[in-house]
């Protein structure tokens, strides 16, 4: 086979919009595996949210999760890399967000932090299917370094609070969007794309034979990264521009037909993709 890797987004890309991975994606996964090929998931998502999905597709190796910011073979517990949000970075984005009625996530040592429970945290503590610890103040509860800071809230103001971030420590912020709704503040250099490398290396593959797929602009510096970066049709407008091809949506199973045309030596040239594959 020419690709060796494949590395796959999870929500609105390898999941279908009822958050379930069909039997036959996981089947040609399965063939795949079988023929020697790794197949691994990129996500903005912690341990617990991706763990039934590793079993599910009985998955093995390591994966890369928080947009980045960590690779971890969750079955054997080993940490391949790790970065952490600058403690004084997240203090000040916490103290900011105070102005803000947006819904506010801390990640740190395995664990989601908020305020209080809200209806958009509930929201969100359903799809993923993680635990929330309601700790007051996230400022004041903050005292090392943190994972991640997810905020859900309105996109039209990402922007303004960016920009104010920014201006008030006179330096460069990470920013990224998995969702319309999601802000997520990440570690300097942390980025799927960056994690790519580090895992393609780990596992002596080259880049010209990984291919990395994706919806949101989370996942845009891992297409770029990749030796064949795709897009699947739901994906956002700027995804897609960076795409070197377009498959068809999450719900029509494009990672399936993505693996379907690696099994069969089949290019990536053309308009239309095989939607025939299964």
């Amino acid at each position: 086979m020419k690709y060796k890797l494949i590395v796959s987004d999870l929500d609105g890309t390898l999941l279908k919009s009822d958050g379930k991975v069909s039997a036959a994606t996981k089947e040609l996964i399965r063939a795949y595996q079988r023929k020697g090929g790794v197949f691994t998931i990129a996500t903005g998502r912690m341990e617990d949210a991706v763990t039934p999905y590793l079993d599910h597709l009985e998955l093995e190796g390591p994966v890369i999760l928080y947009n980045g910011s960590k690779i971890i073979d969750i079955n054997r517990n080993h940490v391949l890399y790790e970065a952490f949000l600058d403690y004084d970075t997240a203090k000040a984005a916490l103290k900011l967000l105070r102005n803000y009625d947006w819904d506010v996530l801390l990640y740190q040592d395995r664990k989601i932090y908020i305020k209080m429970m809200t209806p958009g945290i509930e929201k969100h503590v359903q799809k993923e299917g993680v635990a929330c610890h309601e700790v007051g103040d996230l400022y004041h509860f903050l005292k090392s370094a943190p994972t991640k800071i997810l905020i859900i809230g309105h996109n039209g103001k990402f922007k303004m609070f960016e920009d104010e971030l920014k201006q008030q420590l006179k330096l460069k912020v990470n920013f990224t969007q998995s969702e319309e709704t999601y802000l997520e503040i990440l570690p300097q250099g942390a980025s799927k794309g960056a994690a790519l490398k580090k895992l393609a290396d780990g596992l002596k593959i080259s880049m010209e034979e990984v291919i990395a797929i994706g919806d949101h602009l989370n996942d845009v510096s891992m297409i770029r990264a990749a030796g064949l970066g795709i897009a699947m049709e739901n994906a956002h407008a700027e995804l897609k521009n960076n795409a070197s091809y377009i498959t068809v949506s999450n719900d029509a199973e494009g990672v399936k037909n993505v693996i379907y045309r690696v099994l069969n030596d089949q290019e990536f040239s053309d308009d239309t993709p095989n939607a025939d594959a299964s």
